[in-house]
């Protein structure tokens, strides 16, 4: 259980929840909001014969690639820097977040719905309360 307890933690709460918040708070300098569509994401409805937790597994990878990727571009720099390279990187991160929501939609759907609000709005709630 302790393992269990570690793993939401790290892996939700610090990885994707520490994401759409960094992302969203990022996103207050662009001059609108990306649009973004999670329908260009069928691979998951073609892909029903996966196990369920391949499919987790493969959400949060794709949350781990989405933070080293905002580690690597380190948009809080190009904001001063490049806009124009801020505002590609900041698409790049919208499209992630709406991949990962659209993604985790079959398992957290409260969660995927706040993650598509957040995108759609500007405003980001907590994903997930830490669990002790």
């Amino acid at each position: 259980m302790e393992r269990m307890v570690e793993t939401f933690n790290a892996d939700l709460a610090n990885g994707l929840g520490n994401l759409v918040s960094r992302v969203l708070k990022l996103s207050e300098s662009l001059p609108a909001l990306p649009k973004v569509l999670t329908a260009e994401y069928p691979e998951w409805q073609e892909a029903e014969y996966l196990l369920v937790s391949e499919k987790l597994l493969s959400a949060m990878g794709e949350v781990r690639t989405a933070n080293k990727y905002m580690d690597e571009t380190k948009p809080w720099k190009l904001v001063k820097e490049n806009e124009a390279e801020f505002v590609l990187v900041m698409e790049n991160l919208f499209e992630r977040l709406a991949k990962i929501a659209f993604e985790l939609t079959p398992f957290m759907p409260s969660t995927a719905k706040k993650i598509e609000t957040a995108l759609a709005t500007g405003k980001v709630e907590p994903l997930f309360q830490r669990i002790a």
